[in-house]
């Protein structure tokens, strides 16, 4: 009797371990996928962001396009890719884009590489954006184009709040001593983004310098599933100016998107049971 009892007592203590070992494999699951979602996010943001620097300074804009993307964030592996959509058009020319990105667990910084064509002309670039301390970002990367070589560098200042966030951040272009325009540099640039359950929007304003005559600007907007990451899409609106509709476009839809994650966050701070039902109730939640 005393054996079957211990028999007993050793199934129910395995299978309370195993269901614990579950509940803490899940619960450690999504703490690493939620915990970094917002830091993968925000490093493909600033990728976007210098590769479209790059097609304004190398390809001044004439007039405006927008070029759609596929994306796929993966935060437990911590890396990300997008590329251009086949069939599309810039001034009147095919292109394509893709780029790929990833952490570096050795040297804690993330890696990019992206190769590109607009029309015959080619063109490579990589870089690396580190994170310093909290919530600082440094940005370098090179590009190459039949044999000329541009750097992007930039600094963002990245503040997450559990799924909704924003950033601002400077962004200079360093043109070819050899090329048109000149070296420069060009800029600093500013740059705002907004973001809120794998929803985001960015908007970067290029003034008028010798690289790009009328000046540009840059806006981009996005989603991809919050918080597992996947498979997503985005679109980059090029224009030369700005466009007269243009900023007020961008300030009313930023400061949409930038209002709601600010009330969602209150009323995650005020109401967290509510919150969780709302958050439960969002796309791609």
């Amino acid at each position: 009797m005393s054996l079957e009892l211990d028999r007993g007592s050793v199934l129910a203590l395995a299978l309370a371990l195993v269901v614990a070992f579950s509940i803490l494999s899940h619960a450690s699951f999504v703490h690493a996928t939620s915990t970094y979602f917002e830091e993968v996010l925000e490093t493909m943001m600033a990728t976007q962001t210098v590769d479209a620097l790059s097609i304004v300074h190398i390809f001044a804009p004439q007039s405006a396009t927008t070029l759609h993307f596929t994306s796929n964030l993966d935060p437990l592996a911590r890396s990300f890719s997008y590329s251009l959509l086949p069939g599309q058009l810039y001034q009147g020319q095919s292109i394509s884009l893709s780029t790929n990105g990833s952490f570096d667990s050795i040297l804690g910084i993330y890696g990019h590489a992206t190769s590109g064509q607009i029309g015959p002309q080619t063109w490579s670039a990589g870089g690396t954006i580190q994170l310093v301390g909290d919530p600082t970002r440094h940005v370098h990367t090179t590009v190459v184009i039949d044999g000329n070589i541009f750097h992007v560098t930039g600094s963002l200042e990245f503040e997450p709040s559990s799924g909704a966030g924003r950033s601002t951040g400077m962004f200079t272009f360093t043109g070819s001593p050899s090329g048109p325009g000149g070296a420069g540099p060009f800029g600093p640039y500013p740059g705002t983004d907004v973001f809120l359950l794998g929803q985001w929007e960015y908007t970067v304003q290029v003034p008028p310098n010798s690289l790009v005559p009328d000046g540009g600007v840059l806006f981009s907007r996005g989603n991809v599933p919050f918080p597992n990451g996947g498979p997503g899409n985005f679109e980059f609106h090029i224009a030369p100016g700005p466009e007269p509709s243009t900023p007020l476009l961008l300030g009313s839809s930023l400061a949409g998107l930038g209002g709601f994650a600010w009330r969602w966050q209150r009323r995650k701070q005020s109401h967290p049971a509510e919150s969780r039902r709302s958050l439960k109730g969002q796309p791609g939640a």
